[in-house]
């Protein structure tokens, strides 16, 4: 959609295996693009063709094969929850209307995040320290990974890899003798 004066909005997913923006900052940018343009204030079935239309012919393929509850099935005051907060809301008659545009980020943000998160732990525990790299970089790159990866305790992970990544094996047995991360830089 080429709306004057405004950016054009890239596509998500244009070919396979091809993403243009990583889908939290995608999304970001499409919700922006609908208010910048006037039409997040259209009826939700419009949107909802806008978000498919630019998620490019792989998400397309891909949004067609995501299971959606139907907002026929949705009944007035139930809990649902915001895909941007997490928060629990009770949703009235009215914001239900809006529901076809909703349901259809949720599924494609359920099916995103999981496939990131799958991506995301893989490049973290495939991290190691190269040579001439500072231990305090090489442990700063692995925070920066792991604030993607959703582990369920972040400093296990983190001094997990920290130990099997660094390059000197001496420092490598001590962290092994002494099991946690914050003292892995006093003991190099």
């Amino acid at each position: 959609m080429n709306v004057s004066g405004l950016a054009p909005l890239p596509l998500f997913r244009p070919t396979p295996g091809h993403t243009a923006v990583a889908w939290p900052r995608w999304i970001r940018i499409m919700e922006n693009f609908l208010l910048a343009s006037g039409v997040s204030d259209c009826a939700p079935d419009r949107r909802k063709a806008l978000l498919t239309d630019s998620l490019g012919v792989e998400g397309q393929r891909i949004f067609h094969t995501l299971p959606l509850q139907s907002s026929a099935n949705a009944k007035s005051g139930e809990p649902t929850t915001d895909t941007d907060s997490g928060a629990v809301k009770y949703t009235s008659q009215t914001q239900h209307e809006a529901s076809s545009y909703d349901t259809a980020v949720a599924a494609l943000h359920a099916h995103f995040t999981t496939t990131t998160n799958v991506v995301e732990r893989h490049r973290f525990g495939r991290r190691v320290q190269h040579v001439g790299v500072a231990i305090n970089e090489y442990l700063t790159a692995l925070r920066e990974l792991s604030a993607t990866c959703s582990f369920p305790s972040q400093e296990d992970s983190l001094r997990d890899q920290f130990v099997a990544g660094v390059l000197s094996r001496s420092l490598r047995e001590r962290l092994l003798l002494e099991c946690l991360l914050f003292r892995s830089l006093e003991l190099y």
